[in-house]
């Protein structure tokens, strides 16, 4: 035995409808710039990138920053990318020099009447022997939140 905490596995699946069609709801995610104002940093803290490499095969790091301080790195893989269709990506969250938690995450846009329905499926394998899930989840509803100001208007 190691010592180390049990992984606490966790599927997150969140639905939202939203008045753009797939290709805007779509692009948002593909632009660098938007992608920035979506985003769901906490208040008080930043986002600094290291690059934005959106393609299938591609990898960003990111890290979430307080006073100057790193407090989480996160190592983003995009997986599949199937334009205004899907993407997968799988993350890996660091802190203190430590994986935090890993993450599979495919995002599914599909034509709802003018709009687009945007599944969200997330599996997170938490390495800290507790769930995360309800942290998880109220992120993506503040990003969702988001990213609707950002193609609805």
């Amino acid at each position: 035995m190691t010592g180390k905490p049990e992984i606490v596995h966790e599927t997150i699946r969140l639905e939202r409808v939203f008045k753009a069609a797939p290709e805007r709801v779509f692009a948002a995610w593909e632009d660098s710039d938007a992608h920035q104002r979506w985003e769901p940093t906490p208040e008080g803290m930043e986002m600094d990138y290291e690059g934005f490499d959106f393609r299938t095969g591609g990898y960003e790091k990111s890290h979430l920053v307080e006073d100057g301080a790193v407090i989480v790195s996160f190592d983003t893989r995009y997986v599949d990318i199937v334009p205004a269709k899907s993407i997968v990506t799988s993350i890996r969250v660091i802190s203190n020099g430590a994986a935090f938690s890993c993450m599979q995450s495919t995002i599914e846009f599909h034509p709802e009447g003018t709009g687009t329905r945007l599944v969200c499926c997330e599996q997170a394998a938490f390495m800290t022997g507790e769930s995360m899930r309800s942290a998880h989840e109220n992120g993506w509803g503040v990003m969702l939140d988001r990213l609707e100001k950002e193609v609805d208007g």
